[in-house]
């Protein structure tokens, strides 16, 4: 199979953390050709949509990545494409999915799951696993849910982050709230987040690793560094590998079918005291993780699910 993966500068990938590479080295374990682009180098002409892309030679060691000339390739030269371009998802990113559904491959995740199914707002699809939330741009709004969290108050969140930055716990009656709902907002002209803070966030999150709707058998329980109520690894936290806990197989298996069907095939859903908090599908992250701590190869198994859905989209052309 020869797989197009489109990331961010591979010199910006961690290889001993990212979880891309795990693909990689998964893809390449199984002898397909790998080969890389970024959002820039996709162009559209008259004759199709392509990408300038290069054929790449995947490695375990540290200098994992030997990548060769690049090429003009049409979309229907890969089997499969990869997208794996971190947030936020602004206008290029949005633009870029348009010229992948014309790439006459399949796309995973879905080009249109990944512009129309934001990684925040995508838990409004599913509100009995949500904690209280409001999605607003007007502050007196956002000030009167906080004030009706209680003493723990709430989360304050931008839509289109990555890693916790930008992310505000603010208790009741914290004199910051209204200053950080400006900000966050740009004084009232962009859609901000507000969830109730649940006090079990304290002992961090768990990433469920949903593969072709099937949950994962291990989650990563990812929790805060001293001094920070954030547990993304981004942000310092520390990651555990855990048997996946039945609440949280529960919620996975229920937002499954949509997922799903909207052409999810990777999705990392983070979970706080067993409540929906964050549905990631543009680059979800944590598969090292989990595979150094207990052997268990995510990335083989997403490769997997993705051989089936391409020979299941064979069968019915």
């Amino acid at each position: 199979m020869r797989l197009l993966f489109v990331i961010d500068p591979p010199a910006a990938l961690n290889p001993q953390k990212d979880s891309s590479v795990a693909l990689m080295r998964a893809a390449a374990a199984r002898g397909f050709e790998v080969f890389l682009a970024e959002v820039p180098a996709l162009l559209a002409e008259a004759g199709g949509v392509f990408a300038m892309a290069s054929a790449a030679q995947i490695s375990e060691s540290e200098n994992w990545l030997n990548a060769g000339k690049t090429q003009k390739l049409p979309g229907d030269f890969f089997d499969a494409i990869l997208m794996r371009k971190e947030p936020p998802v602004d206008g290029a990113f949005a633009e870029a999915t348009i010229l992948l559904e014309k790439m006459q491959a399949p796309v995973f995740n879905s080009p249109r799951a990944l512009r129309e199914k934001n990684e925040k707002l995508a838990i409004l699809d599913f509100p009995e696993w949500i904690p209280p939330t409001i999605v607003s741009a007007d502050i007196r709004a956002l000030a009167d849910f906080h004030s009706e969290q209680g003493k723990n108050g709430a989360v304050l969140k931008p839509l289109d982050g990555m890693g916790g930055r930008g992310v505000f716990a603010l208790p009741a009656n914290d004199p910051n709230f209204r200053a950080a709902a400006e900000l966050l907002s740009e004084g009232g002209r962009r859609l901000i987040m507000a969830q109730r803070y649940l006090p079990e966030a304290k002992d961090g999150d768990r990433r469920v690793f949903l593969i072709d709707g099937e949950p994962a058998a291990q989650m990563l329980a990812r929790l805060p560094r001293g001094g920070d109520h954030r547990s993304n690894m981004a942000a310092g936290g520390k990651a555990e590998a855990r048997p996946l806990g039945k609440r949280e197989e529960s919620l996975a298996r229920a937002l499954a079918p949509e997922l799903t069907k909207a052409g999810v095939l990777f999705a990392g859903i983070d979970v706080i005291g067993g409540m929906l908090t964050e549905i990631n599908i543009t680059c979800p992250t944590g598969l090292q993780e989990v595979q150094k701590q207990t052997g268990k190869n995510i990335a083989a198994e997403i490769l997997t699910a993705l051989e089936n859905r391409i020979a299941l989209e064979n069968q019915i052309a």
